[in-house]
């Protein structure tokens, strides 16, 4: 549901700039404490081709090395070599722009401190839903599961499901959705939240709740070293690149209750107009 405000609201110009306006009611995400980092593929003039944001992105097939947070918390994730930046495409979901990763060594990323609790959402589509592949999340360059937090899959387990991992630096924890779920080249909302203490993991696809299949459950909490936290792959592990578009992530610090997750689906929704 939208939160009313009696004199603030959302609204849209042209390629998804979002502006507050007197007068009007509506909801953004920053509404909701504990949001960093917001990724919006569709806010072209947050994304720039150096990371350095030096040179705004302006026309489809511009390569993107820099995307700012509008969480206005600064997590801006960054790009520095060529051949790893990812396409700005426009016209793609909804008349918007999104994030095209190659699926071979696309990614942007950045530090991010590592939360107790937190929720996470990713608009995106997926080219080969046969394929493991991370849109998002923390690991350290070894890839040892342990170091993970905020990982959300394509085929965590089997054919066109989602997945989560997470681990404490001792131990780790994944599952996934059922299979079947995701379809080639069709948007979708990914959605994970995480409570601390309660090992709990829970996921949505396109707002509706998913049964957890557990692959292993060992972790007791999400603790450790924090590793870069990016989008396009997971963490700072060279593989399992994402091989599709993404348009919008968002991560929280906090683990959502029921009103604020659906006031963020509905918000994604009411924009890509995935479901």
């Amino acid at each position: 549901m939208f939160t009313r405000r009696p004199s603030q609201s959302r609204i849209i110009i042209g390629d998804g700039i979002e502006v507050r306006e007197a007068g009007l009611v509506g909801f953004l995400p920053t509404d909701i404490a504990g949001l960093t980092p917001w990724i919006d593929f569709s806010d072209v003039i947050r994304l720039f081709i150096d990371a350095a944001k030096t040179t705004p992105v302006s026309s489809d097939d511009d390569l993107v090395g820099a995307a700012e947070d509008k969480s206005g918390q600064g997590n801006d994730l960054t790009q520095a070599l060529t051949a790893n930046k990812l396409k700005y495409k426009t016209g793609i979901q909804n008349g918007l722009s999104v994030g095209r990763f190659d699926g071979i060594n696309d990614f942007l990323s950045g530090a991010l401190a590592r939360p107790s609790n937190f929720s996470v959402f990713v608009v995106a589509q997926k080219t080969d839903v046969t394929a493991r592949r991370f849109m998002c999340g923390s690991l350290n360059a070894a890839g040892q599961n342990t170091s993970a937090w905020g990982g959300i899959s394509g085929k965590e387990g089997v054919n066109g499901d989602i997945g989560y991992i997470f681990g404490d630096d001792i131990n780790s924890s994944r599952g996934r959705s059922p299979g079947g779920i995701v379809s080639n080249n069709t948007f979708f909302l990914a959605e994970a939240i995480y409570t601390a203490g309660q090992d709990a993991y829970k996921m949505w696809k396109d707002a509706v709740s998913q049964a957890i299949t557990t692959i292993t459950t060992a972790a007791t909490a999400c603790t450790g070293v924090a590793n870069d936290y990016s989008i396009g792959r997971i963490g700072e592990f060279n593989g399992l690149y994402w091989d599709g578009d993404i348009a919008e992530i968002l991560v929280y610090n906090t683990a959502l209750s029921a009103e604020d997750r659906q006031s963020v689906e509905t918000y994604l929704n009411s924009k890509w107009a995935i479901f």
